[in-house]
């Protein structure tokens, strides 16, 4: 049986882990938008995002191009869509507008809120969990039991979190393949797809993700994305 400091210091890390996971899915994003700057509505850009707007029917809080050699796109939990310079200069006009598209359903449907939500639920019950054990490790509540018992709760605390990320990033995973119907549906599938395997290529993205790693990614592989793209087309 683990020393009672030991036990708490196995927890207190295994917790600090947990909560740093959740806290820097919104540091980076929020980071980088303090270097934003607003797409002039009169520039090409912004006259072909006001276009795709008008599609959705949608008018974000703000379309924002931050300063980024990682060519990505995003939306805030206010519905302000980030668009990176990398990006911007990868792409065709065409080419990025459907990715606003996609984009744009994320914004409509509240994704980015839904997600943040799914997150703080998750964390919340894990650090519910662990946080309840605590105390028993502490105070030696579980000490009169047989001895295995504890690295079987240590083992459960090590795997609840991976298991709630699990659960997030399957949520998250869904969420995308939805927007790429919907972008499809709208008309911009094709060159959806085109920038899609651009990104993939430029980043040097394997196309197919292995089972081993899939489960951790919040977006499907290309070939699954592809492929749905495609069907989404025939049905049109």
């Amino acid at each position: 049986m683990l020393p009672g400091w030991d036990r708490l210091v196995v927890i207190f890390l295994l917790v600090a882990a947990l909560l740093l996971w959740a806290l820097q899915q919104r540091f980076v994003i929020r980071l980088l938008a303090k270097a934003q700057v607003q797409i002039p509505v009169d520039s090409p850009l912004g006259i072909a995002l006001e276009t795709v707007c008008g599609e959705f029917g949608i008018k974000p809080k703000r379309i924002l191009l931050i300063p980024s050699t990682i060519a990505n796109a995003g939306v805030l939990d206010d519905g302000s869509i980030l668009l990176t310079t990398g990006l911007k200069e990868l792409l065709t006009e065409r080419q990025l507008t459907a990715i606003m598209a996609h984009e744009l359903s994320h914004a409509k449907d509240g994704d980015a809120k839904r997600l943040s939500r799914r997150m703080d639920t998750l964390t919340g019950i894990v650090a519910s969990i662990i946080g309840f054990l605590i105390p028993a490790f502490v105070v030696g509540l579980i000490d009169p039991l047989p001895s295995d018992l504890i690295w079987l709760v240590l083992a459960f605390v090590a795997f609840t979190p991976p298991f709630a990320l699990g659960l997030y990033t399957a949520f998250s995973r869904r969420l995308e393949f939805k927007c790429d119907r919907v972008a499809a549906e709208h008309g911009y599938g094709p060159a959806l797809a085109e920038a899609l395997d651009i990104l993939h290529r430029y980043q040097m993205m394997p196309s197919v993700w292995s089972k081993a790693l899939g489960w951790r990614l919040t977006h499907p592989s290309l070939r699954d994305r592809l492929a749905a793209i495609a069907q989404h087309e025939l049905k049109r």
